[in-house]
C-alpha cells in the first residue's frame, strides 16, 4: 500500500495525481486550524517563490492543509492527521477544535504527538504523560485517536485505535 505524509502546503495542487499515482494513505501534519495560532507555530511559509509570514503565510497554510484534505477525503484517499501538542500554543482546546474540522471532512483518525523542545520551540517544555493523554482522550470524542504513537517508536507496533491505554 502506497502513502504519503505531507504538510499539506501543496496538497490542493497535487491530490489527484497522488490519487493516480496509486497513494491510498495520506498523513498531513496540521497542528492548528486557527491562523492565529498558527503563525505561533510557523515562522514562514515559501508558497510559489514567495515568502509569507505571520497571519499571510499561516493563512495560506492552513488553507491549502483543509482544501487538501477535503479533497484527498473525497478522492477516497485514507486521511491520518498529525498533530504536535505544543504547550502554551495549541494545547488550551486547540486541538479538540482541529479535531472537530478534520472529523467534519472526514478524515479517518488523529495522531497527538508531544512536542520535542528544539529549534525555535527550546523555551517550550515539553508536555507531561498526562497533559498529552488527557488531550487525545478529549480529542477521542470527536474523532478516532492513535494512542499507540510514542516518540521514537515508528508506530511500529500495534493496531491504531485498538489498544487505547487502560
Amino acid at each position: 500500500m502506497l502513502c504519503l505524509s505531507t504538510n499539506g502546503l501543496l496538497l490542493p495542487r497535487y491530490t489527484e495525481r497522488l490519487r493516480d499515482l496509486g497513494v491510498r494513505t495520506l498523513t498531513v501534519t496540521l497542528n492548528a486550524v486557527d491562523p492565529e495560532v498558527g503563525q505561533r507555530i510557523y515562522a514562514y511559509v515559501k508558497h510559489d517563490g514567495k515568502i509569507l509570514r505571520g497571519i499571510e503565510g499561516a493563512e495560506m497554510l492552513l488553507s491549502n492543509q483543509l482544501i487538501g484534505i477535503e479533497g484527498a477525503v473525497k478522492l477516497g484517499l485514507i486521511v491520518k492527521i498529525n498533530s504536535i501538542l505544543l504547550p502554551g500554543i495549541n494545547d488550551d482546546g486547540h486541538l479538540e477544535k482541529v479535531a472537530r474540522t478534520v472529523n467534519k471532512m472526514g478524515a479517518y483518525i488523529q495522531n497527538i504527538t508531544p512536542l520535542i523542545p528544539l529549534g525555535n520551540f527550546k523555551h517550550l517544555k515539553a508536555p507531561h504523560c498526562d497533559e498529552l493523554r488527557l488531550t487525545r482522550s478529549r480529542c477521542q470524542r470527536i474523532i478516532n485517536q492513535f494512542w499507540l504513537c510514542r516518540q521514537c517508536r515508528a508506530d511500529s507496533v500495534g493496531i491504531p485505535a485498538r489498544e487505547h491505554p487502560s
